[in-house]
């Protein structure tokens, strides 16, 4: 936190600047002070250091659609904590510097220090634990590891009994906290920060010349992938579970269950019970994937996480706008996460149909067509060729059927017919030319 003390006439405004109460004038003392009841002897008394009553993920709102993972506080107008006054380089006035606190929904507490000195604070601004990436003065910053050795190795994790041993002095708990801020401000902000009070000046010196590159902390909870997809009926993810804490629960959204969607492992092995909630916790590095009736239509699941943990010291958090923050402790609170599924309707498998075998043939051959007629054949009363009459009506030839049925080509009857009406002519020119040649012998 970088509060500069208030101004007199004819100087600049602070960075943030906040009210004394009327009558005070004490620099040596900071501006406000937290009561004395949330932080004594570098230890919260709801659990920060100490055994506190652990807040239950259940307590704990999932979060929206679009919400993000970890944890989420609000910078409230009490969070100015325990601290000092810091002198720093180019300007004349000193500035307050020391633990900034952080609520959460479920009522924790996280302890923070300023790591952007030129960004005001903007109270009750909604905040969320995220990656030193994520802020103005640690992304690509080379000295950011060590901003996380001071925090380690310094106040409130430290007791201020431990840090005095260290310098050779006593050290309260406003000195330790000025030095701490005074030195984060060294490596984040790379300006010259000293405390006005001399024991803290000497604890902000040993911190500088003895830190070390740390490297970044663990989220509290993150889901590996925030939307996975597929067909309905087969396990849909993996979901990675990756937490700071031992364990975690997840479930599933109600309508999804309703339908009798399930948490699964990648075998399709059922993991959730009848409300959709985890049958026993997961734990970091765990994967849950969703599963959807087969036959359910095109739809989406919510994967909900949840935990409670003490948030690792070393993560920021930021606020869009306002100055940015780095944990120093916590109580237990409670951490989110989600992921989306999304199925569609599996397409339907076409049918294979049998193979041709080619087009049915008859089983009989039609029975050939004689290439001439047979001769004659005289009728009663009629003269036998030798020298007689005959019938001038000729007998006609009888046309040979093909029997059982011909191929399925169409032409079957009109070619029967074709054949008859030849038979018919053949017969009956031969009937005539016996008839030509016995009139000409009688007029011979």
């Amino acid at each position: 936190m970088n509060v500069k003390h208030p101004p007199g006439p004819g100087r600049r405004r602070a960075v943030v600047t906040v009210p004394r109460p009327a009558g005070r004038r004490d620099r040596r003392r900071p501006v406000y002070r937290l009561a004395n009841a949330v932080l004594t002897t570098g230890v919260l008394t709801t659990g920060v250091a100490a055994g506190g009553a652990p807040a239950s993920a259940a307590d704990a709102s999932p979060p929206g659609p679009g919400a993000r993972e970890g944890v989420s506080a609000v910078l409230k107008h009490s969070g100015i904590g325990i601290g000092g006054l810091i002198a720093v380089e180019g300007d004349d006035e000193p500035y307050y510097g020391g633990l900034i606190t952080l609520t959460t929904r479920d009522g924790g507490t996280i302890l923070t220090y300023c790591i952007e000195f030129g960004i005001d604070l903007d109270w009750n601004s909604p905040y969320q634990e995220g990656k030193w990436a994520e802020t103005s003065t640690l992304k690509g910053n080379k000295d950011a590891g060590k901003v996380n050795w001071v925090l380690q190795n310094s106040y409130p994790k430290i007791p201020t009994g431990e840090l005095g041993k260290l310098i050779g002095s006593d050290v309260s708990d406003d000195e330790a906290a000025a030095a701490t801020q005074a030195a984060v401000w060294h490596f984040s902000d790379h300006i010259t920060a000293v405390p006005t009070e001399p024991v803290a000046a000497k604890l902000a010196d040993y911190l500088v010349s003895h830190a070390k590159d740390f490297k970044e902390p663990g989220a509290s909870l993150t889901l590996g992938r925030a939307e996975v997809g597929g067909e309905s009926g087969t396990p849909l993810g993996p979901i990675e579970i990756t937490s700071a804490s031992a364990q975690v629960d997840a479930r599933l959204d109600t309508a999804a269950v309703a339908i009798g969607t399930a948490l699964t492992d990648k075998a399709g092995n059922v993991l959730s019970d009848a409300d959709g909630k985890l049958l026993r916790p997961a734990k970091s590095g765990d994967s849950l994937y969703v599963k959807a009736p087969a036959d359910a239509r095109p739809g989406s699941a919510t994967v909900s996480a949840t935990t409670s943990l003490r948030v690792p010291i070393g993560r920021a958090f930021v606020s869009p706008g306002n100055q940015s923050l780095i944990v120093a402790g916590s109580t237990v609170v409670s951490a989110t996460a989600q992921a989306t599924a999304t199925w569609t309707t599996p397409e339907p498998t076409p049918t294979k149909s049998p193979a041709p075998t080619g087009s049915p043939t008859s089983t009989t051959s039609p029975t050939a067509v004689p290439s001439h007629s047979p001769p004659p054949t005289p009728s009663a009363g009629g003269e036998s060729p030798g020298g007689g009459w005959i019938n001038p009506t000729p007998a006609t030839s009888e046309v040979p059927r093909a029997e059982g049925p011909l191929a399925d080509t169409g032409a079957q009857a009109p070619y029967g017919r074709i054949l008859a009406l030849t038979g018919a002519a053949l017969a009956c020119g031969a009937g005539l030319v016996v008839l030509i040649r016995r009139r000409r012998r009688r007029a011979h």
